[in-house]
């Protein structure tokens, strides 16, 4: 964790925010903690360092993968199809979250004490709102709507 730590220190030092994560990096953490150890290394950022983070190969998000990463701005997942338990819990600086894939499935508060209102939404055409259980309720979200996963926000584009 320290070593992610450094080098998302050392990138921002030469004044970068935005940062990939490719699928061989993920692939160094065979455990399943990816995630987690990239959430971790965010958290442990200097208050006031905002990330961008984009997840090309990522078809998951772990539970507590972000939990409490008050630096993280926006993530983008486009292939992931599951968000899990307390995933973006406490990510109050998440202004962009777009998802590319239809997601399947939303573990319990995976958006718990994050407002939401403040953050535009992208789900991938043909996704269907999520019941109070995390699955697909079989009803399409629209263009316009605002509320998703037990949540209102800022904005929902399809895409």
């Amino acid at each position: 964790v320290e070593k992610v730590k450094s080098i998302i220190e050392t990138v921002i030092a030469a004044g970068y925010t935005n940062f990939y994560v490719t699928g061989a990096t993920l692939a160094e953490y065979s455990n399943g903690t990816a995630k987690t150890v990239v959430g971790e290394a965010i958290r442990l950022l200097a208050e006031g360092t905002t990330v961008s983070l984009l997840l090309p190969e990522a078809t998951s998000i772990s539970n507590n993968a972000f939990y409490n990463c008050t630096a993280l701005t926006s993530v983008s997942a486009p292939k992931a199809t599951t968000i899990g338990d307390n995933a973006f819990q406490y990510c109050d600086a998440l202004t962009s979250l777009t998802f590319g894939s239809v997601i399947e499935s939303v573990g319990t508060d995976a958006f718990k004490e994050f407002t939401t209102e403040n953050c535009d939404l992208t789900l991938g055409t043909g996704q269907e709102h999520i019941a109070d259980d995390g699955t697909p309720n079989g009803t399409a979200v629209t263009a316009g709507e605002t509320s998703w996963a037990g949540k209102t926000w800022k904005s929902i584009t399809l895409k």
